[in-house]
């Protein structure tokens, strides 16, 4: 499932697939799907910063006069996996440092592109319980930072109904579910299965009447999405005492299009720094 929000406003680079290179779907889902494993029980350890900045966007691409909105989190990682089966929960945490430059106060709401404090991790799609809900698909191979990477391309295996809706509490905010209505790509790692970036996209237009809102009088128009866009990209760090090294997230671009004279298309730019893990030692004292 893709939830995306939309504030009320004022008015995928990839490079060229080489094919010569045959690629076991089956084979790769079954490794990738152990490293993911691997990936989030080590992570659990790993503390990071996230620096959010969202802005409005015209129809050209380019910023608008609207003021940058800037947050600082702190994520961890939160991963409890299942033995019977079901689908197992990865999500990452995120506690509020700052807004725009300054400490949150206590009166502080949330705006309407803010993240949630819990969020469902991107990876998790690629655990073997979860793998049945896509159709995947070979896509050559390609470099990434020098580093040669297979390609495959994945879609939901069901495509429900787009829904929209005004989002709680908020009088100028619409989100909406696209209901399966996208589709992606994923790099490996050939040696080790880590994954080096992930891109996915809306799949054709979607149209949406504006409902009705419970608290305002005008009447809404239809609106058009026309380009939901995500690129992540992943960078090996390294830790001391003990030394070990984890591919972790480093950025993430999210771009979303609307055709309206009402609603403000806009970008999402996540940075992802200062990793640091916290041990735990035990000792038995006699």
């Amino acid at each position: 499932m893709l939830v995306v929000s939309l504030a009320l406003g004022c008015s995928v680079v990839t490079g060229a697939a080489q094919r010569s290179v045959p690629t076991d779907v089956t084979l790769l889902l079954s490794r990738l799907g152990d490293a993911v494993l691997t990936y989030y029980g080590r992570a659990q350890s790993i503390m990071w910063d996230e620096t959010l900045t969202q802005q409005a966007i015209s129809h050209d691409m380019r910023s608008d006069s609207t003021p940058a909105r800037r947050l600082l989190y702190e994520l961890r990682l939160s991963f409890e996996p299942t033995e019977d089966g079901t689908k197992p929960e990865a999500n990452v945490l995120r506690t509020l440092v700052r807004v725009n430059n300054r400490a949150p106060r206590d009166k502080d709401k949330p705006a309407c592109l803010d993240p949630r404090a819990e969020t469902q991790d991107t990876l998790s799609m690629f655990l073997p319980e979860n793998q049945r809900e896509y159709v995947f698909s070979a896509a050559g191979t390609s470099k990434i930072d020098g580093r040669q990477a297979l390609q495959i391309d994945f879609r939901p295996r069901i495509a429900g109904k787009p829904a929209i809706a005004w989002k709680d509490g908020k009088d100028d905010c619409l989100s909406w579910d696209i209901a399966g209505r996208y589709r992606g790509r994923v790099w490996v790692d050939p040696e080790t299965a880590d994954v080096l970036r992930l891109e996915n996209h809306l799949a054709g237009l979607l149209d949406f009447d504006v409902p009705h809102h419970p608290k305002r009088y005008e009447q809404f128009e239809r609106i058009t999405v026309e380009r939901l866009d995500t690129t992540i990209k992943f960078r090996r760090v390294a830790f001391t005492n003990p030394d070990e090294s984890l591919v972790l997230p480093a950025s993430q671009e999210s771009i979303t299009v609307v055709r309206s004279s009402t609603f403000a298309s806009n970008r999402i730019t996540q940075d992802f720094k200062n990793y640091r893990r916290f041990m735990t030692d035990i000792r038995i004292v006699q």
